[in-house]
Protein backbone atom coordinates (compact mmCIF):
# COMPACT_ATOMS: atom_id res chain seq x y z
CA UNK A 1 0.00 0.00 0.00
CA UNK A 2 1.28 3.41 -0.77
CA UNK A 3 1.14 6.56 0.84
CA UNK A 4 0.17 9.81 -1.40
CA UNK A 5 3.48 11.97 -1.67
CA UNK A 6 1.69 14.69 -3.34
CA UNK A 7 -0.78 14.97 -0.19
CA UNK A 8 -0.23 18.06 1.56
CA UNK A 9 -0.08 15.93 4.71
CA UNK A 10 3.38 14.71 5.05
CA UNK A 11 3.99 11.10 4.72
CA UNK A 12 4.42 10.29 8.46
CA UNK A 13 0.94 11.71 10.02
CA UNK A 14 -0.81 9.84 6.60
CA UNK A 15 0.78 6.70 8.27
CA UNK A 16 -0.13 7.64 12.18
CA UNK A 17 -3.92 8.67 11.05
CA UNK A 18 -4.02 5.23 8.52
CA UNK A 19 -2.62 2.83 11.58
CA UNK A 20 -4.81 5.30 14.03
CA UNK A 21 -7.91 4.26 11.89
CA UNK A 22 -6.65 0.44 11.95
CA UNK A 23 -6.65 0.58 15.84
CA UNK A 24 -10.09 2.36 16.40
CA UNK A 25 -11.86 -0.02 14.04
CA UNK A 26 -10.69 -3.05 15.45
CA UNK A 27 -8.22 -4.28 13.23
CA UNK A 28 -5.29 -4.12 15.63
CA UNK A 29 -7.27 -5.48 18.85
CA UNK A 30 -6.18 -3.74 22.02
CA UNK A 31 -3.31 -5.34 23.17
CA UNK A 32 -2.22 -6.68 20.29
CA UNK A 33 1.29 -6.10 18.43
CA UNK A 34 1.92 -4.23 15.50
CA UNK A 35 3.84 -5.03 12.36
CA UNK A 36 7.57 -4.40 12.93
CA UNK A 37 8.88 -1.25 11.45
CA UNK A 38 10.72 -2.83 8.99
CA UNK A 39 7.22 -4.72 7.95
CA UNK A 40 5.63 -1.13 8.33
CA UNK A 41 8.03 -0.09 6.02
CA UNK A 42 8.28 -2.25 3.42
CA UNK A 43 3.88 -2.37 3.32
CA UNK A 44 3.44 1.05 3.26
CA UNK A 45 6.84 2.23 1.00
CA UNK A 46 8.14 4.64 3.41
CA UNK A 47 11.18 5.13 5.19
CA UNK A 48 11.86 3.50 8.42
CA UNK A 49 12.40 7.28 9.70
CA UNK A 50 8.79 7.80 8.34
CA UNK A 51 7.61 5.08 10.57
CA UNK A 52 9.38 5.72 13.77
CA UNK A 53 7.95 9.40 13.35
CA UNK A 54 4.27 7.60 13.03
CA UNK A 55 4.48 5.47 15.98
CA UNK A 56 5.92 8.23 17.95
CA UNK A 57 2.84 10.12 17.41
CA UNK A 58 0.83 7.48 18.02
CA UNK A 59 2.51 6.86 21.41
CA UNK A 60 1.79 10.26 22.25
CA UNK A 61 -2.04 9.82 21.73
CA UNK A 62 -2.11 6.89 23.56
CA UNK A 63 -2.71 4.66 20.68
CA UNK A 64 0.04 2.12 21.12
CA UNK A 65 2.57 1.17 23.80
CA UNK A 66 6.28 0.75 22.57
CA UNK A 67 8.42 -1.75 24.79
CA UNK A 68 12.33 -1.94 24.06
CA UNK A 69 13.37 -5.15 22.49
CA UNK A 70 9.28 -6.53 22.32
CA UNK A 71 7.86 -3.87 19.24
CA UNK A 72 4.95 -1.75 19.61
CA UNK A 73 1.66 -2.94 21.20
CA UNK A 74 -1.81 -1.52 20.52
CA UNK A 75 -2.97 0.55 24.11
CA UNK A 76 -5.61 0.05 26.58
CA UNK A 77 -8.18 2.39 26.06
CA UNK A 78 -8.74 4.44 28.81
CA UNK A 79 -11.71 5.09 30.43
CA UNK A 80 -11.58 9.35 30.43
CA UNK A 81 -13.73 11.12 33.44
CA UNK A 82 -14.18 14.37 33.44
CA UNK A 83 -13.16 15.46 37.25
CA UNK A 84 -14.56 19.17 37.16
CA UNK A 85 -18.38 17.95 37.10
CA UNK A 86 -20.16 15.59 39.34
CA UNK A 87 -20.19 12.98 36.10
CA UNK A 88 -20.26 9.00 37.50
CA UNK A 89 -18.17 5.96 36.79
CA UNK A 90 -21.28 4.63 35.05
CA UNK A 91 -21.54 7.67 32.48
CA UNK A 92 -18.23 7.30 32.02
CA UNK A 93 -18.01 3.52 31.05
CA UNK A 94 -21.13 4.63 28.84
CA UNK A 95 -19.25 7.56 27.13
CA UNK A 96 -16.60 4.65 25.98
CA UNK A 97 -18.56 1.68 25.33
CA UNK A 98 -17.82 -0.08 28.30
CA UNK A 99 -20.42 -1.94 30.33
CA UNK A 100 -20.71 -0.23 34.35
CA UNK A 101 -20.67 -2.61 36.98
CA UNK A 102 -20.60 -2.31 40.89
CA UNK A 103 -20.13 -4.68 43.59
CA UNK A 104 -20.84 -4.28 47.17
CA UNK A 105 -18.35 -4.64 49.40
CA UNK A 106 -19.45 -3.51 52.44
CA UNK A 107 -22.65 -0.76 53.64
CA UNK A 108 -22.71 0.27 57.41
CA UNK A 109 -23.10 3.44 59.83
CA UNK A 110 -19.57 3.78 60.81
CA UNK A 111 -17.64 6.46 63.19
CA UNK A 112 -17.00 9.44 61.62
CA UNK A 113 -13.21 10.36 60.76
CA UNK A 114 -11.56 13.70 61.54
CA UNK A 115 -11.55 14.58 58.05
CA UNK A 116 -15.56 13.70 57.99
CA UNK A 117 -16.47 15.96 61.19
CA UNK A 118 -14.53 18.60 59.46
CA UNK A 119 -16.45 18.58 56.33
CA UNK A 120 -19.83 17.63 58.04
CA UNK A 121 -19.17 20.27 60.61
CA UNK A 122 -20.08 17.11 62.78
CA UNK A 123 -19.17 16.36 66.63
CA UNK A 124 -16.19 14.09 66.97
CA UNK A 125 -18.70 10.95 68.00
CA UNK A 126 -20.73 11.33 65.32
CA UNK A 127 -21.85 8.41 63.04
CA UNK A 128 -21.58 8.44 59.04
CA UNK A 129 -23.13 6.13 55.92
CA UNK A 130 -20.60 4.34 54.48
CA UNK A 131 -20.79 2.37 51.16
CA UNK A 132 -17.71 0.95 50.04
CA UNK A 133 -17.97 -0.55 46.15
CA UNK A 134 -15.58 -2.27 43.91
CA UNK A 135 -16.02 -0.54 40.23
CA UNK A 136 -16.00 -2.58 36.91
CA UNK A 137 -15.67 -1.72 33.64
CA UNK A 138 -17.01 -4.39 30.98
CA UNK A 139 -16.24 -6.97 34.21
CA UNK A 140 -12.91 -5.58 34.45
CA UNK A 141 -11.90 -4.23 38.21
CA UNK A 142 -11.15 -0.71 37.71
CA UNK A 143 -11.24 1.14 40.91
CA UNK A 144 -12.23 0.82 44.72
CA UNK A 145 -14.89 3.67 45.97
CA UNK A 146 -16.13 4.57 49.29
CA UNK A 147 -18.80 6.75 49.65
CA UNK A 148 -19.57 8.28 53.41
CA UNK A 149 -22.89 10.46 54.11
CA UNK A 150 -24.18 12.28 56.80
CA UNK A 151 -27.18 9.67 59.37
CA UNK A 152 -30.03 11.30 57.32
CA UNK A 153 -28.99 9.10 54.35
CA UNK A 154 -29.31 6.09 56.14
CA UNK A 155 -32.13 4.89 53.44
CA UNK A 156 -28.90 3.68 51.23
CA UNK A 157 -28.57 0.78 53.89
CA UNK A 158 -31.79 -0.44 52.65
CA UNK A 159 -30.94 0.02 49.06
CA UNK A 160 -29.32 -3.13 46.58
CA UNK A 161 -26.17 -1.03 45.53
CA UNK A 162 -24.64 -3.45 42.71
CA UNK A 163 -24.56 -2.52 39.39
CA UNK A 164 -25.88 0.94 39.92
CA UNK A 165 -24.93 4.81 39.61
CA UNK A 166 -25.26 6.13 43.13
CA UNK A 167 -25.88 9.39 41.64
CA UNK A 168 -28.19 8.00 39.38
CA UNK A 169 -29.85 6.68 41.72
CA UNK A 170 -29.51 9.80 44.47
CA UNK A 171 -31.11 11.98 41.89
CA UNK A 172 -33.50 9.55 40.31
CA UNK A 173 -35.30 8.28 43.02
CA UNK A 174 -34.39 11.12 45.83
CA UNK A 175 -34.42 14.34 43.90
CA UNK A 176 -30.50 14.63 45.54
CA UNK A 177 -27.95 16.83 43.83
CA UNK A 178 -24.66 17.71 44.55
CA UNK A 179 -23.04 20.59 43.23
CA UNK A 180 -19.73 22.70 44.68
CA UNK A 181 -17.43 19.90 43.56
CA UNK A 182 -13.94 19.64 45.57
CA UNK A 183 -11.32 17.06 44.24
CA UNK A 184 -7.90 16.09 45.31
CA UNK A 185 -5.96 13.78 43.62
CA UNK A 186 -2.47 11.48 44.78
CA UNK A 187 -0.45 8.98 43.10
CA UNK A 188 -0.15 5.90 45.77
CA UNK A 189 1.03 2.44 45.70
CA UNK A 190 -2.18 -0.31 46.16
CA UNK A 191 -2.87 -0.67 49.88
CA UNK A 192 -2.70 -4.47 50.45
CA UNK A 193 -7.00 -4.67 50.90
CA UNK A 194 -7.46 -2.39 47.91
CA UNK A 195 -4.70 -4.50 45.75
CA UNK A 196 -6.45 -7.47 46.74
CA UNK A 197 -9.68 -6.30 45.04
CA UNK A 198 -8.41 -5.23 42.05
CA UNK A 199 -6.33 -7.90 41.83
CA UNK A 200 -3.11 -5.82 41.30
CA UNK A 201 0.10 -5.58 43.30
CA UNK A 202 0.80 -3.59 46.07
CA UNK A 203 3.46 -1.65 44.12
CA UNK A 204 0.73 -0.56 41.85
CA UNK A 205 0.66 3.06 41.31
CA UNK A 206 -2.84 4.23 41.80
CA UNK A 207 -4.70 7.85 42.06
CA UNK A 208 -5.95 8.48 45.21
CA UNK A 209 -8.95 10.90 44.90
CA UNK A 210 -11.00 12.43 47.44
CA UNK A 211 -14.11 14.55 46.65
CA UNK A 212 -16.80 16.29 48.24
CA UNK A 213 -19.84 17.85 47.13
CA UNK A 214 -22.45 20.00 48.35
CA UNK A 215 -26.47 18.93 47.81
CA UNK A 216 -27.86 21.66 45.13
CA UNK A 217 -31.40 22.29 47.25
CA UNK A 218 -30.49 23.02 50.83
CA UNK A 219 -26.41 23.68 50.30
CA UNK A 220 -25.70 21.81 52.90
CA UNK A 221 -22.32 19.11 52.81
CA UNK A 222 -23.78 15.70 51.57
CA UNK A 223 -21.24 13.68 49.87
CA UNK A 224 -17.55 12.95 50.71
CA UNK A 225 -16.42 10.32 48.71
CA UNK A 226 -12.68 8.21 48.15
CA UNK A 227 -10.97 6.40 45.77
CA UNK A 228 -8.95 4.48 44.84
CA UNK A 229 -8.36 3.89 40.93
CA UNK A 230 -5.70 1.87 38.38
CA UNK A 231 -3.92 4.76 37.38
CA UNK A 232 -3.17 3.40 33.57
CA UNK A 233 -6.41 2.51 33.17
CA UNK A 234 -7.94 6.41 32.95
CA UNK A 235 -7.23 9.41 31.62
CA UNK A 236 -8.79 12.44 33.93
CA UNK A 237 -9.79 15.92 32.47
CA UNK A 238 -9.74 18.71 34.99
Amino acid sequence: MKLNEEDILPLYKQLSETIGNDILSGEYPEGSRLPSEAELSKYYQVSRITVRAALKELAEADLVVRKQGKGTFVGKKKLSRDLSTANSFTQACLEMNRIPGARLISSSLEPATEADCEFFRLPYDAQLVCLRRLRYASGIPMSVEEDRFPIRYSFLLNEDMNNISLLDLLREKYNITFHDIHRTIEVVYAPGHIAKLLNCSTRTPMMYIVSTGLETMSNMPGQRSLQYIIGENFKLTI
